[in-house]
């Protein structure tokens, strides 16, 4: 703060004869750093804007600047000596939108600011000054169709809230509509009583956006007719799976009875770029076996499948005989042919 002040006063009191002075060092490439420099002087005031931080500064702590910019860039570079955020990435799954970056901050704090191309500067409650290294997002970014940017300040402890001329860095840019990940839906599974029909029943995710009564939206409230879901099933007994597209809640499949089928189930948003328009798969569910379908079809049907086991059984046992007998025979003619050779 002090430095800022006295930047303040130089540049007020600065002589028009130190700047071209300044000016024409600076176009020599015969500035020299000093050790501590006296910003009272047009040629201490260029080496402490090099010296507070050169990394900030390269660009703008040129002699053809006009005053105004490098007042700025004094600002800046000598209350800001602090680090700024990096590996900046968004999270964001059912519209709950979260930004994560590092490092931990040690004698400075965080502010984030959040620019949409539709919207004014936003701002969370969540994440002023604070000390995470993430702040959830999602009731600020409410127009799902806007692209944001967040700029993740570093704030020194000794500095007010919210300064103009804190260090930051960007986040890369999102568009929520595009870009969130659509969880898992749920589902479960009806039968009907001939056991012939499945009904698939599925929920539609909940979206961390919420209407004006508080409630969550669903992912369908928001995509509308853009969505839909992809069934994939498969007999329990098999490992060929086929798929299916719905735009209902409800899926019906004509089943074989006494089988048992096993079911996912993901969302599709058609209008999104191929690579994300699919979302989580579902965990898996498979209908019960249908064991009582033999007591449907009474004890004939249960003698039935009794003599096809002791039948296969039987087939199994006269197989093995029969080889055994044929292996014994090949065995006995190779012994007499050897013993007639030696005769």
């Amino acid at each position: 703060m002090q430095n800022s002040v006295n930047a303040i006063v130089v540049f007020l009191g600065l002589a028009k004869d130190h700047l071209l002075a300044m000016e024409r060092n600076c176009a020599d490439r015969r500035t020299t750093v000093e050790p501590q420099p006296n910003l009272t002087s047009a040629r201490g005031l260029y080496t402490g804007l090099k010296s507070a931080s050169p990394e900030l500064c390269a660009d703008c702590a040129k002699p053809s600047h006009s005053r105004a910019l490098m007042f700025q860039c004094v600002t800046r570079c000598n209350s800001n000596d602090v680090p700024v955020a990096t590996d900046i990435v968004w999270s964001s799954i059912n519209f709950k939108t979260i930004l994560e970056w590092k490092p931990k901050p040690a004698n400075y704090t965080y502010t984030v600011d959040v620019y949409g191309k539709k919207s004014n500067t936003l701002k969370s409650k969540y994440c002023i000054l604070t000390t995470k290294t993430e702040c959830d997002l999602t009731s600020v970014m409410t127009n799902v169709n806007d692209t944001y940017t967040a700029r993740v300040n570093s704030v020194p402890n000794q500095q007010d809230e919210d300064p103009e001329e804190a260090r930051y860095a960007l986040s890369p840019k999102i568009t929520p509509y595009r870009d969130t990940q659509i969880g898992q839906p749920k589902f479960s599974i009806e039968i009907n009583e001939q056991k012939d029909w499945i009904t698939l029943l599925i929920e539609d995710p909940v979206s961390g956006l919420r209407k004006s009564n508080g409630s969550f939206m669903s992912i369908r409230e928001i995509f509308r007719d853009d969505f839909k879901y992809r069934v994939f099933y498969r007999r329990a007994s098999s490992t060929g799976k086929k798929e299916a597209d719905t735009t209902s809640n409800k899926y019906k499949l004509k089943i074989d009875r006494g089988e048992s089928y096993c079911f996912t189930v993901q969302v599709i948003i058609p209008s999104r770029d191929v690579l994300n328009q699919f979302g989580q798969e579902s965990e898996m569910q498979c209908s019960p076996m249908d064991t009582h379908f033999l007591n449907e079809y009474g004890i004939g049907a249960k003698l039935l499948v009794c003599a096809a086991v002791v039948i296969v059984i039987v087939v199994v046992i006269i197989t093995a005989v029969v080889c055994k007998k044929k292996n014994d025979g090949k065995k006995a003619s190779n012994s007499e042919g050897l013993a007639l050779n030696k005769v």
